[in-house]
């Protein structure tokens, strides 16, 4: 019995294309707040690529080593695992390897609890 095209759940295309590369990394996870970009409660803080820090932004900065030898780049979304999906908005430190950085926002006590922790990212 052939089947009508119409009424497949997936194309051919997608049926028989070759899964995206899926790169995983486990780094060093720190946090920031818009008090430790502005420098204070007034100052409207942004990120390396020119947008504005809000509380509804899911923003990470990555060491230079992410970008140099693991390919991530400025405006690439990227999965943490447990927390959802972030962006790539800042670079850290030259002083930081294998580390992101993730936004919370104007929640400084937040920022404070969260520390350090090691977490695993994936990006395609």
């Amino acid at each position: 019995m052939e089947q009508d095209p119409a009424t497949l759940s997936c194309s051919p295309t997608r049926l028989f294309a070759l899964p995206e590369k899926t790169n995983t990394l486990d780094v060093t996870a720190m946090a920031y707040s818009a008090k430790s970009v502005a420098g204070s409660s007034r100052a409207k803080p942004r990120a390396a690529n020119g947008a504005l820090l809000t509380d509804q932004v899911n923003a990470i900065a990555v060491s230079p080593d992410l970008l140099e030898s693991h390919g991530l780049r400025l405006d690439q979304k990227i999965r943490l695992k447990g927390l959802g999906e972030f962006v790539v908005m800042d670079v850290m430190s030259p002083r930081h390897t294998r580390t992101i950085d993730i936004y919370f926002g104007s929640d400084h006590a937040g920022a404070l609890q969260w520390g350090k922790r090691e977490l695993t990212i994936s990006w395609e």
